[in-house]
């Protein structure tokens, strides 16, 4: 009796594990890369995550900061670098490291309740998530 004919899927099933064990071991960090870069450059240009200006240095602090020698305009967080230059993946978030953590929750909620405004940084967009999407098909593609 002849054998009925077959189609041998070992090759897919390798591809399959292959395809998995990339985009567990890439996915989170080829994301976190696209929102860090985003963050900087919009933060550097004087942008929160929505896009929005930030509101300006107080009177007293941009006095300071320009005694100091550094810009007032645009608002981009920056003085020493330690906040924007701890951004980084902890774990499976994408945070600041924590000697920043009380600064830049600070900023999140205007300095817990104390200004009138919030420099909301530390977050992402519609935007933001569909440019990680775009971000990660491509890695993917080219990896795969």
């Amino acid at each position: 009796m002849e054998s009925a004919p077959y189609i041998d899927l070992g090759e897919f099933i390798d591809f399959q594990d292959h395809l998995l064990k990339t985009v567990q071991d890439h996915s989170i960090p080829q994301v976190a890369d696209t929102h860090k870069r985003i963050i900087l450059n919009l933060t550097d240009q004087g942008y929160d995550a929505n896009e929005e200006t930030f509101h300006d240095y107080s009177e007293e602090y941009a006095i300071v900061r320009t005694k100091e020698g550094y810009a007032i305009h645009p608002v981009d967080l920056r003085k020493t670098g330690g906040l924007l230059n701890s951004l980084d993946l902890y774990g499976d978030t994408l945070t600041v490291d924590d000697d920043h953590q009380a600064v830049a929750l600070g900023q999140m909620t205007g300095a817990s309740g104390k200004w009138g405004y919030e420099r909301d940084f530390l977050d992402v967009s519609d935007t933001t998530n569909e440019t990680a999407s775009e971000d990660l098909a491509e890695f993917l593609q080219l990896t795969l």
